[in-house]
């Protein structure tokens, strides 16, 4: 049976100048053991290892299912890296960054996974001669720890590739005009209160905003939707410090595959999973999820990347059959946490195991076991 990581794959490697470059003998191994790693014998796949500027200046991204970017450009040249995914958003990107100086510390390696959209970033680090491997995501999880051995790199990346793949993503589809949100001013002013108290501890390169989302459902005054009622939602990439009714868009909660929603503006990526979690918890109208930890709160048990609907059902099989179904709180493993009430004031009311809910942050970098 065929692997859909074996479709059409680009491996760039080495330095790339007007002088004709150099390739890369580190590069050469990765490239082999990830053809060892994924069986490679039928793909597409182009290898590119040192040479001049002109041959990786124009290169069609569009083809490519998997694309390796591990040139060495001078610093004069446009960083190519930076369009890969604006030409092609649905491939699986890996990236490197060069810190054998030990130069930049793991935010500034973080950071550069996000602005390259990343989906994979491998860190390349010095000891005792020797050139180690780290294999980070966006999110600042560690799937391989300075490993100087080829194969279990390359093994190590085809691991969380092939889960990146399986993973379900549900598209946005604009249904209708914008629909005003009710006025929940009890729910903005927590969120407001608690979000400043999230970006404090948020280790993000990023964290001029409030990293998450928030939701809430309204059963009532839609005539149309008087059955089931309206989702609002926070909007994409938007700080949620000072939001209000203007910050939310409407979803509609009967459409689960594509997503629904109205007016100009797309929810977050996070709402595949948040109509799922209403449709589980009938008595849960408010949610909110942090890319922080909540202490004694159980975890999931997979690492699933922002906007997986596979989250919901990690979130579900976390909680115990007797937990209160209105109220829940539930750490995302290497993501953060999704909190569930009937009511805003139920997180000051409700303590966890005993003692009032406390946020933590994430540990950076987080290491995650792919056994």
């Amino acid at each position: 049976m065929s692997n859909p990581l074996h479709k059409n794959v680009l491996f760039v490697g080495g330095t790339f100048n007007d002088e004709g470059g150099r390739r890369s003998g580190l590069a050469e191994k990765l490239f082999n053991a990830l053809m060892c790693s994924f069986e490679w014998g039928t793909s597409c796949t182009k290898y590119l290892n040192g040479g001049k500027w002109s041959e990786i200046e124009d290169i069609d991204f569009v083809p490519y299912d998997q694309i390796y970017w591990f040139a060495d450009v001078p610093n004069d040249k446009p960083k190519i890296v930076s369009r890969i995914k604006q030409d092609n958003p649905k491939c699986m990107l890996i990236t490197s960054k060069n810190n054998l100086d030990d130069k930049y510390e793991s935010l500034e390696i973080i950071g550069r996974a996000l602005k390259s959209k990343s989906n994979l970033l491998v860190e390349f680090t010095r000891s005792q001669g020797m050139i180690e491997m780290t294999v980070w995501d966006a999110l600042g999880n560690v799937y391989v720890w300075r490993n100087n051995n080829v194969e279990q790199v390359a093994e190590g990346i085809t691991m969380r590739l092939r889960t990146l793949h399986s993973i379900t993503r549900v598209p946005s589809v604009r249904v209708g005009d914008a629909i005003e949100a009710p006025d929940r001013q009890e729910f903005f002013q927590f969120v407001q209160e608690h979000s400043r108290r999230f970006h404090s501890l948020v280790h993000a390169v990023n964290s001029d905003r409030f990293v998450g989302n928030l939701s809430f459902r309204c059963e009532s005054g839609f005539p149309s939707f008087r059955d089931n009622g309206l989702i609002f939602v926070s909007r994409r990439n938007i700080d949620k410090r000072d939001i209000s009714r203007e910050g939310f868009v409407a979803v509609n909660p009967k459409s689960m595959s594509p997503v629904e929603y109205y007016g100009d503006h797309k929810p977050s990526v996070d709402t595949p999973i948040q109509v799922r979690l209403y449709h589980a918890f009938p008595k849960i109208r408010y949610m909110l999820h942090s890319h922080v930890y909540v202490e004694g709160a159980p975890f999931t048990k997979e690492v699933i990347p922002c906007g997986g609907v596979e989250e919901c059902m990690g979130v579900v099989l976390a909680l115990n059959a007797e937990d209160d179904r209105s109220f829940f709180v539930v750490n995302l493993l290497g993501h953060g946490s999704i909190i569930g009430m009937d009511h805003p004031s139920r997180l000051s009311e409700r303590p966890l195991l005993g003692l009032p809910i406390k946020y933590e942050a994430r540990p950076i970098p987080e290491r995650i076991d792919l056994r």
